[in-house]
């Protein structure tokens, strides 16, 4: 089944339901010129889901069976600087991309199979919130005028890149995965922010300080991680042989 749904000023209330027995093409939410429109029920998808446009915010959780293409979430005048993202965003098989942009992510965004892009513009990643995959990898993480608070997790899989230009990883902050790719982070490693990747890392550059109380744990088989950093402060570094 192909579905197709345009609801210009929200869909759904608190605690309702909507369930699609097949695929979806375009699930779009706040097309209209109302203000402060709101995916508020819960929906699952038995297939999978080719785009979730939202123009407001999104406050039910979405499962999707299959996989999910793109999802769009852009605040509008009433959501501008709030939580726009406040439900889970889950596909059991592939998410491609998802994107946030002028507000906050305070839950979990997960492609079970594996999680292609995931960024935020203008918010931050709460300390609720998560990007990751249960199975598989973790293609780029990027949040671009805000903090990453929450967690990004790819502990059976690689996580390929990571970037916070201009911002700093919070004290409630984690970074997990079995392997990585480069890992950028302009700003300060705060104090209770955890790193861990359990294989191999390709490199960690860390444009601030990091702080008493900050955790950088990796272990590297062949030892061949780059570790950057321009502050010498109190910094932890363990480099542990499998």
């Amino acid at each position: 089944m192909l579905f197709r749904s345009d609801a210009a000023g929200g869909l759904g209330k608190v605690g309702g339901s909507l369930r699609a027995q097949g695929n979806v093409g375009t699930l779009r939410v706040g097309s209209g010129p109302s203000n402060g429109a709101d995916l508020a029920m819960n929906v699952r998808i038995d297939g999978s889901l080719n785009l979730l446009d939202v123009t407001g915010r999104i406050t039910g959780n979405i499962v999707v069976l299959g996989d999910i293409s793109t999802v769009n979430v852009r605040s509008d005048a009433a959501t501008n600087n709030s939580t726009i993202v406040s439900g889970n965003v889950i596909a059991l098989g592939n998410l491609a991309s998802f994107q946030a942009t002028g507000g906050s992510v305070s839950s979990s965004v997960v492609g079970g199979a594996s999680l292609g892009s995931a960024s935020i513009v203008n918010g931050d990643l709460l300390d609720t919130g998560e990007f990751g995959s249960t199975l598989g990898d973790v293609n780029s993480i990027s949040i671009n005028n805000g903090q990453l608070l929450g967690k990004v997790r790819a502990l059976q899989g690689n996580l390929k890149s990571l970037s916070i230009p201009g911002s700093s990883l919070g004290p409630s902050a984690a970074i997990l995965a079995r392997t990585s790719g480069p890992l950028t982070i302009d700003g300060t490693l705060s104090p209770g922010a955890v790193i861990q990747i359990t294989k191999s890392l390709a490199s960690l550059t860390i444009g601030g300080s990091v702080l008493p109380g900050a955790q950088i744990n990796l272990r590297s088989e062949e030892h061949t991680s780059e570790l950057q950093s321009p502050c010498n402060l109190v910094c932890r570094l363990l480099l542990e042989k499998k």
